[in-house]
């Protein structure tokens, strides 16, 4: 009997270590000799520190992007990393301190010429891109006029209003640079104008992420 119990048993040990091996799934990334640190960004990214620097892992695809002193880093050997929660990355190092890498969505717009006439044709292209994670946003376009005032775009009125409110970018975003207006200028008060484009956090036009961009052009 007990050699029966002994056997059944070690068939059952045996049967949980296969289960156990057949659903584990291990995968290796090479981020140094040494990993003193690590840290996640959102579902996608994950941080290694050690001797040789920060490299950034992307779970999704395998692709690893290497920081060192050559890329502004304080010093080769990180010792603790953060993600903070607009995306900054914070880096402790053994002799240089603390660096921070901020990786923020970026707008920007451009236009066709400098200066304009009645008649003249305006082009005005926007893009936008997010190399951080996925974050929600309003977005700014519009004129400033030489009176300091300012028109938003689409509607051009008058006022700061924005053109997208709690606006999603997902990560690795990538938009443009795309036509956002055409047109023919009507006559305008001679001087100084300029197109802007900009990010604030959702409701708080005071709280600006990235920074705004502005493309000056004038009347004539």
């Amino acid at each position: 009997m007990n050699k029966i119990f002994l056997l059944m048993t070690v068939v059952v040990l045996m049967t949980t270590a296969v289960g156990t091996l057949a659903t584990d799934r291990w995968i290796n990334y090479t981020a140094g000799n040494n990993v003193r640190a690590i840290a996640c960004e959102g579902q996608r990214y994950v941080w290694c520190g050690g001797h040789g620097g920060a490299a950034r892992f992307d779970i999704n695809t395998g692709q690893r992007v290497v920081y060192t002193k050559a890329d502004g880093l304080a010093d080769n050997d990180v010792a603790a990393i953060a993600v903070d929660s607009m995306g900054n990355k914070w880096f402790g190092t053994s002799r240089g301190g603390v660096s921070v890498l901020s990786q923020m969505p970026a707008i920007s717009v451009s236009i066709n010429q400098p200066s304009y006439h009645l008649d003249d044709r305006m082009i005005v292209e926007a893009s936008l891109q997010n190399p951080a994670p996925l974050i929600a946003v309003d977005i700014y376009l519009g004129v400033g006029l030489p009176d300091g005032t300012f028109l938003s775009w689409p509607s051009l009125n008058e006022g700061l209003m924005p053109a997208y409110d709690d606006f999603t970018i997902p990560d690795s975003f990538s938009f443009g640079p795309s036509v956002i207006l055409e047109m023919n200028l009507p006559e305008l008060p001679a001087g100084d104008y300029f197109w802007f484009a900009g990010m604030t956090k959702p409701g708080y036009v005071s709280q600006t992420v990235g920074d705004i961009f502005i493309a000056p052009w004038s009347f004539e």
